[in-house]
């Protein structure tokens, strides 16, 4: 019996810990960090950037990130709604930027979320890992049949 509670025990704090839940308030925030980009137009570019996102809560179910990156030809930034549609499915909205009005769809799960939206103008991809770290990766792309860009950049609040 004295092995089992410690045992039993242990097994809670397991259970509890590594079944945490993500919500988009999860995200809410200031985050910066550094990465890198890829662009290809005619011609190919890569490089050292620098990002920092601005992470609010409108509501219970919605989130608005603000971000800006800046590479040393120049700056862009962009401002995403990501809405919580029930069942962990998203829905993002291109606010500003290079992707405004553009929408896409994903899922939040327990390593983050994923949005993808493709339109006539090409494809798109934001996704973020799971913020219980501390530390957030963020995966981002466009592509076309004239240009593609990718961002890949880490974050700490």
């Amino acid at each position: 019996m004295r092995l089992l509670l410690p045992l039993a025990a242990a097994f809670l704090v397991a259970a509890s810990t590594g079944a945490s839940a993500i919500e988009l308030a999860d995200y809410v925030g200031v985050w910066r960090g550094k990465g890198t980009y890829m662009r290809q137009t005619t011609t190919e570019s890569s490089g050292k950037l620098t990002c920092r996102l601005t992470i609010t809560a409108k509501s219970v179910d919605r989130i608005v990130v603000n971000g800006r990156c800046a590479a040393p030809e120049g700056s862009r930034g962009f401002t995403t709604e990501i809405t919580d549609t029930g069942g962990g499915a998203l829905a993002g909205r291109g606010l500003s930027g290079p992707d405004t009005g553009r929408s896409s769809a994903g899922q939040l799960g327990a390593d983050g979320f994923k949005l993808i939206g493709e339109d006539d103008k090409g494809r798109t991809l934001f996704q973020l890992t799971s913020p219980l770290s501390g530390t957030l990766e963020m995966y981002s792309g466009s592509w076309s049949d004239k240009r593609t860009e990718t961002a890949d950049v880490v974050l700490s609040r």
